[in-house]
C-alpha cells in the first residue's frame, strides 16, 4: 500500500483539493474507499493514512463548507484541540496535536472516513 501508487494518489488528491479551492479531502470523496486524507491550510500539505482522533478538547461552533456538497454551509461544533495518530505516505507512524483551523479540517475529513457529513450536524 505504501508505494508509488499511493504517492500519486496523494498528489492527485491535493491537486483536486487545490483546483476546487478546498483545504481538505478524504479518499471516499473521490470514490476510493480507503482511510486516507489530505489537508493544506496554507502551511504545506499534510497526508495521512489510517488517521484516528486520539484526544479532543474544547469546543467551538463555526460554519463549514464541503467539496462534496457545493454551496452548502453548516454550523458545526468541533473540538479546538485534537491529537491525531496515523501513518505518513511511507507507512511511518505519526502522532501530533493540532489546533485552530487544522484541528477543524482534520475532524471534518476523519468524519468523511466514518461516513459522516456536515449536513449530519444540521
Amino acid at each position: 500500500m505504501f508505494d508509488a501508487q499511493l504517492d500519486r494518489f496523494l498528489r492527485d488528491m491535493l491537486r483536486f483539493t487545490k483546483d476546487r479551492k478546498g483545504i481538505g479531502l478524504a479518499a471516499p470523496q473521490v470514490g476510493v474507499l480507503k482511510r486516507i486524507i489530505v489537508a493544506d491550510i496554507g502551511d504545506g500539505p499534510l497526508k495521512l493514512v489510517n488517521p484516528e482522533l486520539v484526544r479532543q478538547e474544547g469546543s467551538e461552533i463555526m460554519p463549514e463548507g464541503c467539496l462534496s456538497i457545493p454551496g452548502v454551509c453548516v454550523e458545526v461544533a468541533r473540538s479546538t484541540l485534537v491529537e491525531v495518530s496515523g501513518q505518513d505516505a511511507r507507512g511511518h507512524r505519526v502522532e501530533f496535536e493540532a489546533t485552530g483551523l487544522l484541528a477543524r479540517v482534520l475532524q471534518h475529513e476523519i468524519d468523511h472516513l466514518n461516513g459522516r457529513l456536515i449536513c449530519d450536524y444540521g
